[in-house]
């Protein structure tokens, strides 16, 4: 079933300003709706979105000398949670100065204010473990 973002949840991941979100979707750079008085946009087209702005040459350059860019970046670093993690509907974590939706593996549950290391990233979702001391 498809999961789709609302605008808050795009800029804090992103930290683009919700206008400049509301910018992609009126120029059709982004594909997104209204729903009630809410702008969503589908998951798999924000994904989609963020595809076509890391293939620019920029990126490519910097990924070719072994620089991890975008939200790849994150990868190794340490997060907090600071909303539970529990099986199957995730839970938040802070890193690096975002909230992203965050799933631990095999259905473990993470309890709040635990630091946790990222081990790979799915479309806008992280996947954790606990860190190891």
């Amino acid at each position: 079933m498809e999961r789709f973002l609302k605008i808050k949840d795009i800029s804090r991941q992103t930290g683009l300003s919700k206008t400049t979100i509301l910018k992609l979707i009126n120029e059709g750079k982004l594909e997104g709706f209204k729903v009630g008085n809410i702008y969503v946009v589908k998951e798999s087209e924000f994904e989609r979105y963020l595809q076509s702005v890391s293939s620019r040459k920029g990126f490519r350059a910097a990924e070719q000398y072994g620089f991890r860019t975008g939200a790849q970046a994150l990868i190794g670093e340490t997060g907090l949670v600071v909303e539970p993690v529990v099986p199957f509907t995730g839970g938040r974590v802070y890193v690096k100065g975002s909230l992203w939706r965050a799933y631990a593996p095999e259905g473990e549950r993470i309890e709040a204010s635990t630091p946790v290391t990222i081990e790979r990233i799915e479309g806008v979702s992280l996947y954790i473990r606990r860190k190891e001391r």
